[in-house]
């Protein structure tokens, strides 16, 4: 299939890793800039509203990501009508839906959110969720056009709208932000969720025959279609947006806005490090539905490549955070803060573990293997609710935290053995020795940064000529433990395609 050609491939991988980088490097400046003139108590007060409104994104019903899937499957069988279809019903569902939400959060949230926020916050809370909810409702309509665009594997076209419409976030919440605090933040990201929508618009018009000039209407059918594949797709949806909220409000409960507001830049940090990694990964998902229908050894070829490749990638990436964590502090907070680097050590291991099943993840929902991804998800957010509850109650400060990097982690554990056990994967037969080379290298690292190098760093107060001199060392290390490893040039994982 010519979408699926090396050179489309390369541009979705790459502009997927420099959307991931110039949205990182957005909240970086957003955070620093919060830090310093509103402190990190109201960057706490920030997250847990912004947390809330996420609720209202239960109105999704896991369309974004079946219309991918359905995307795909359509272009192959060329049956672009149905594409059209599936499109208007998912808008006009998810609009109906989310008004529906917006309300009902809005309304508990103004008798209930000063059980998580102390009561000289409230009209700021409350000024800040409806602005919130507005930025989020046209968020997840581009959500929806976007993900017909990846449907069609023009990933690239999502990844650039992104990132150039998180600069312009970043260039509103300069100027809103002193005149108007957290106010002006929100409305800053809510203008930047309408021009993302309407630049999808626009290109995705350019793209779909007859988009925006046919006649937008609800089709009966497609929506039973949607929710054939959705219904299992929502119960994923619904646990992975409040396993967020619910962290977070158990952190504001057992420890503090403060606490809340370093979390949140530690998780973002973590977070948008992942994202990385899933974004690359994420450009297979439509790639599996194709061959699905047409080759299906191809698929466990994509998942034997893509595991090896995100081995490559996260245990040297972990290594990095143990030895980085302090002088990205000094850098972004303005000192070396404990609960901020310790959150990110916490989430770190988290990540380590959680961020191997992210291609057993994209195979399975291109496959259309959701059960062991709602199992998954519903466990990881029973796991850290109640572990959540009892750990922040018995263990201070990163209580919530180390219970929510355990539970990510346990879940994804149970879930890579659940993939392997029902597609017939033998993990050992998987493992090459450069993937063992470079998981074991990287964890040495790892030991002995934490050991000698940081200790190092310390008496040298984190310098920026200690920083270049960690740099040095690290880079030369991975270097030469990345030699032998055909990941290294990125782009071999899907080099099999050229012969398909």
């Amino acid at each position: 299939m010519p979408a699926s050609s090396r050179n489309i491939i390369a541009l979705n991988v790459s502009t997927s890793v420099i959307q991931v980088i110039i949205t990182g490097l957005v909240y970086f400046f957003i955070y620093r800039i919060l830090v310093l003139q509103l402190g990190v108590e109201l960057l706490g007060v920030w997250s847990l509203t912004i947390a809330v409104a996420s609720v209202a994104n239960l109105s999704n019903l896991g369309f974004s990501t079946a219309i991918i899937k359905y995307v795909a499957e359509y272009d192959a069988r060329e049956e672009s009508e149905k594409i059209s279809k599936l499109l208007y019903t998912s808008i006009i569902s998810v609009s109906v839906l989310f008004i529906i939400a917006g309300i009902l959060v809005c309304s508990l949230a103004f008798f209930f959110i000063t059980r998580l926020v102390e009561i000289k916050y409230f009209r700021l809370a409350m000024t800040i969720l409806p602005i919130s909810l507005c930025g989020l409702f046209f968020v997840s309509l581009a959500n929806i056009l976007t993900s017909v665009l990846e449907g069609f594997q023009k990933n690239y076209i999502r990844n650039i709208t992104c990132g150039t419409t998180s600069v312009l976030f970043l260039v509103l919440a300069i100027i809103l932000i002193p005149r108007s605090g957290l106010v002006g933040l929100a409305i800053a990201q809510a203008i930047q969720a309408l021009a993302l929508f309407i630049v999808s618009c626009f290109l995705l018009s350019k793209i779909l025959k007859g988009f925006l000039i046919k006649e937008i209407k609800w089709d009966r059918q497609a929506f039973k279609q949607l929710l054939n594949y959705g219904y299992r797709m929502q119960l994923i949806s619904v646990g992975q947006i409040l396993t967020e909220p619910v962290t977070k409000i158990l952190i504001s409960r057992f420890h503090g806005m403060n606490t809340l507001g370093f979390y949140e830049m530690a998780s973002r940090v973590i977070g948008q490090l992942r994202q990385i990694i899933a974004g690359m990964d994420q450009i297979t998902m439509p790639i599996v539905s194709h061959f699905q229908q047409t080759q299906k050894i191809t698929v466990q070829y994509i998942y034997e490549k893509g595991l090896s490749f995100v081995l490559f990638i996260v245990f040297p990436l972990f290594a990095g955070i143990i030895l980085f964590a302090p002088y990205l502090s000094k850098i972004w907070i303005g000192s070396v803060e404990k609960v901020f680097m310790n959150c990110m050590y916490i989430l770190a291991a988290g990540m380590l573990v959680n961020v191997l099943n992210v291609q057993a993840y994209f195979n399975s929902l291109g496959e259309g293997r959701l059960n062991g991804i709602l199992i998954m998800i519903l466990f990881i957010l029973l796991f850290n609710t109640l572990t959540g509850i009892v750990a922040g109650y018995f263990i201070p400060v990163y209580g919530v935290v180390i219970a929510n990097a355990v539970a990510s982690a346990t879940g994804s554990v149970w879930f890579i053995n659940n993939y392997h056990r029902t597609t017939g994967i033998n993990l050992k037969k998987i493992l090459k020795k450069p993937d063992l080379a470079i998981m074991a290298g990287s964890l040495l690292f790892a030991v002995f940064a934490g050991f000698v190098l940081l200790k190092i760093s310390r008496f040298y107060d984190y310098s920026l000529i200690s920083l270049f001199g960690m740099m040095s060392i690290y880079l030369i290390y991975f270097m030469i433990l990345s030699r032998p490893n055909d990941n290294f040039k990125l782009l071999n994982i899907f080099q099999y395609f050229r012969n398909r």
